[in-house]
């Protein structure tokens, strides 16, 4: 992105708007009590024709050509504030995710396992008969729909454990996003050094840092 450098926000604000004056609400708002946010700093003049995407550039602080304060990408604090709650939310939806595959993939595990284990006692159980001569008595069904019901049950019991462990996993989910009280204390922390021109805490978020009275 281009980058223009002035030695004052005046000066910025002078080419930005050749004609703007201070606007008097705001200086009586500056030698007045200060409540509440602060009006626009500005009375605007004729705009000028700025190439989009120019930042400005103002003791080391970048503005764009609205005066709002922006990073290095020409980001407001607000939308970069946003940028970063959404990655942060799209990677704490991707962890839970994964935590959840991977319980589903555990328990399909166990689930096979569980399958193999009476599938095996079962083969065993009717060798067993076989060995015996009784593969024609009523015990070997009886033996088979035993075995049956012993898997029908252990594999109840594996999802009545899945659930309850996702339920107290999605029971204990917190989320860390960027701080919004944070951001508002950037803002105030800013104007502190600028005059009083930054952000009050009655301010809404998305407001310019230095505005203009229309």
């Amino acid at each position: 992105m281009a980058t223009q450098t002035f030695q004052s926000l005046f000066d910025l604000q002078k080419y930005l708007n050749p004609g703007s004056q201070v606007n008097p609400a705001y200086t009586a708002w500056i030698n007045g009590n200060r409540r509440g946010a602060p009006p626009p700093m500005y009375v605007k003049g004729t705009a000028a024709t700025v190439a989009p995407g120019t930042l400005f550039s103002v003791g080391g602080q970048l503005y764009d050509a609205n005066m709002n304060v922006v990073n290095a990408q020409g980001q407001t604090l607000q939308q970069n504030w946003q940028s970063q709650f959404d990655a942060a939310k799209a990677a704490n939806e991707k962890r839970y995710q994964d935590i959840l595959s991977g319980m589903e993939g555990m328990g399909k595990q166990e689930a096979a396992d569980i399958k193999a284990r009476w599938g095996g006692a079962e083969a065993t159980g009717m060798q067993g008969l076989a060995s015996k001569g009784l593969t024609g008595t009523t015990i070997m069904p009886t033996m088979r729909a035993s075995y049956a019901r012993n898997e029908i049950a252990d594999q109840g019991r594996l999802q009545d454990r899945l659930k309850q462990m996702k339920f107290g996993f999605m029971e204990r989910r917190t989320d860390a996003y960027p701080d919004l009280n944070q951001l508002m204390q950037l803002y105030q922390g800013w104007g502190a050094g600028t005059g009083g021109a930054g952000y009050s805490s009655s301010m809404q978020v998305g407001q310019p840092l230095y505005g203009y009275a229309r």
